[in-house]
């Protein structure tokens, strides 16, 4: 079993935060939290050891198990790894370069990041791509969402007037909306 880091941590104490059993309400939240989202990522730069295993569609089983095949990826050890040659070019002395690899980032880096990847992935997909998430777990379908236009939409009536008056009528404008896809990998498909 693998050992926890402080990224893990971090992941299980947000479920804490947002699973029903702890909440006064019995309810599970999955409100938005804009500084949940930083700390991750502030967690995750900061654990250059952290491995996630990625399992990909395209890989088949080739020792006939059925059991899906997984790549192990250090996203941020990678990161890591792609600043330095930036901080060669800037005249850096590759002793300072390679601090790079342990020097822990501060959150105001991670709010950046993550601000950033999260207009690269709006404007990526408003281009009319898919964004595909990684599967990490074994049980875990292939997330993928997309934005698409919704049609103008005319409703007639209101459902929720109680004094008959049904002659009102709604027009929802042509929007943007997302659309998702939980392609089931073929490890957890079996024919009978």
């Amino acid at each position: 079993m693998k050992t926890k880091d402080s990224y893990d941590m971090l992941i299980d104490e947000i479920r804490g935060k947002t699973s029903a059993s702890n909440r006064a309400s019995g309810k599970a939240s999955s409100a938005v939290s804009k500084s949940d989202m930083e700390n991750c990522v502030l967690s995750l730069m900061n654990s250059p050891d952290h491995t996630f295993t990625q399992y990909s569609f395209s890989s088949k089983d080739t020792s006939g198990t059925g059991e899906p095949v997984g790549v192990d990826k250090k996203p941020s050890a990678r990161y890591r790894a792609a600043l330095k040659p930036m901080l060669r070019k800037l005249g850096m002395d590759k002793h300072d370069v390679d601090a790079v690899e342990t020097i822990p980032f501060d959150k105001e880096h991670a709010a950046a990041a993550a601000e950033l990847i999260t207009y690269a992935v709006h404007d990526y997909m408003l281009a009319g791509r898919k964004f595909a998430f990684p599967v990490t777990e074994p049980d875990e379908c292939r997330l993928e969402i997309a934005c698409q236009k919704a049609p103008e939409r005319v409703s007639v009536g209101n459902r929720f007037k109680k004094d008959g008056d049904n002659d009102s009528v709604t027009v929802t404008k042509e929007r943007t909306v997302i659309k998702a896809k939980n392609a089931v990998p073929y490890w957890l498909k079996e024919s009978k």
